[in-house]
Order: structure tokens, then sequence, then C-alpha cells
């Protein structure tokens, strides 16, 4: 007699059980639903199952006719619903996404994810923050700070050389080099003014920019090497002074 608990729910009429003293019992609708069908189990669990019934003479069991064994009652187990993943994880999970698709924003548009990461720093929303590209942004504007400061400072020192030393030059092109003086400096200026480390950079760069400006010059007069000097002739002073213009 093959039972499944599917079908048991279907199933009125008793159903004789026995025990190991031949005593017929009637399987009733509570005790069916907890049946299984002993032919359908693994060859290992109907092993189990028949050294539960040698050593349990009171235990109820059900006649299996197409097995000629007899089965206990078991105990059916609906199975467990999926569990959800804990709020954790899906809050990791959410932040990797918005974090991943900040990462795709900074390759398609760029004024976009600045705008976005400025408002998530302020939020102070920093599981949320694209960091690798943020670092790189940062280490850009750096670069990108030095690189101002030495252009700044190289176009200075050329047009302060062709102004004082080019002599022949200065009549004609005197007007143009001190306004360029003077609109770089303001530029340097507004560079160093809020940063200390900045003017520092500035400082020590000088030694490391004039060769390269009087180079420049050389080429740019054809005067004789000795005409220009080959260490810095202005101070940090008057590198930065609106007022200073050299004269020979």
């Amino acid at each position: 007699m093959n039972i499944s608990a599917k079908n048991a729910k279907n199933i009125r009429a008793p159903i004789p059980l026995t025990n190991s003293e031949g005593e017929v019992h009637e399987l009733t609708d509570k005790d069916f639903a907890s049946a299984v069908a002993f032919s359908d189990l693994p060859q290992n669990l109907k092993q189990k199952l028949e050294e539960i019934k040698m050593t349990h003479n009171s235990e109820l069991f059900i006649d299996d006719h197409n097995n000629n064994s007899l089965l206990p009652p078991v105990n059916l187990k609906l199975p467990m619903p999926p569990m959800k993943p804990p709020k954790d994880e899906l809050l990791i999970d959410n932040q990797n996404s918005l974090k991943s698709s900040s990462q795709n924003l900074y390759e398609t548009d760029y004024m976009l994810w600045l705008e976005t990461t400025l408002e998530q720093i302020k939020q102070r929303q920093i599981n949320q923050l694209d960091w690798d590209n943020l670092a790189e942004e940062i280490e850009g504007l750096k670069i990108s700070l030095h690189h101002q400061v030495d252009n700044y400072l190289r176009s200075l020192l050329i047009h302060l050389l062709l102004y004082q030393y080019w002599t022949t030059e200065r009549e004609k092109s005197g007007s143009d080099w001190r306004d360029k003086i003077y609109n770089l400096r303001d530029e340097l200026a507004n560079l160093l003014e809020y940063s200390k480390t900045l003017y520092s950079y500035f400082v020590n760069r000088i030694d490391v920019i004039y060769p390269r400006a009087r180079k420049s010059v050389i080429l740019k007069t054809e005067l004789s090497l000795t005409t220009f000097p080959e260490k810095c002739p202005f101070s940090v002073e008057q590198l930065l002074d609106l007022d200073f213009y050299p004269e020979l």
C-alpha cells in the first residue's frame, strides 16, 4: 500500500494498522497525514526503519502489502521557506550598487559625477562614494596646481629676463612685457595666497625652472650665453612684487 502525504487529505476511510503483536488499529486522518509510503524510501532508510520496528514492540506500523514490511508513523515536515538575506547584507548590496553606478557615471558624465560626489560628501554618505575615482581626482588636482605654478613661474622668469637684458627690443615690446609680467604675478598670487604648502613648492621650484627659462630666452634673443646669469638674479620677493621691473 503506497500512501503519500499529498493524497492523505482526500482519504476519509479508516486505515487498518497492526502492531508487532497482531493487534489491529485504525489509522485516522490525523495519523494518516504523518505517514509516508515505505516502498518510496531509499534502501538504507528502509533498513533503519526495520531496526526501529524490531525494537519498539508497542509502536503501530502501517502494512505495506507491496513490500511485506511495516512502516512506523513519520512526522512529515513542510519545507522551510527561503530565508531572506539579513538587512545588513541588503544594505551592503544596495550601497555596492550605488557605488557601481557612481563609477559608471564618472566615465559617462563627468560633470554629473562631480555634482553627485559633492552632494554625497555634504550628506556624509561615505559608503556610496566612488573612492577610487575620487582619490584619482584629488591627486590630479594636486598635480594640476603644481603644473600651474611651474608654468606661471617659467613665463614670469622669461619675461623678466627679456625686459632686463634684451634692451634693443624693450622700446618696442616693453609695454607688452610689463603687462604680461603683471598678469603672471597676479595669477601666482591667487594660487599662493591661501596655501603655505603651495607657496613652499613655488619657492623650491625657482632654481629648477630658471635654467629652462634662461635657455628659452637665449634661443629667442640669440644673445650670448654670458648675457644671462646662470643663477636666478631675482629674489622671491621681487618675483611676486607687482611693482618691480628690473633695469640694467
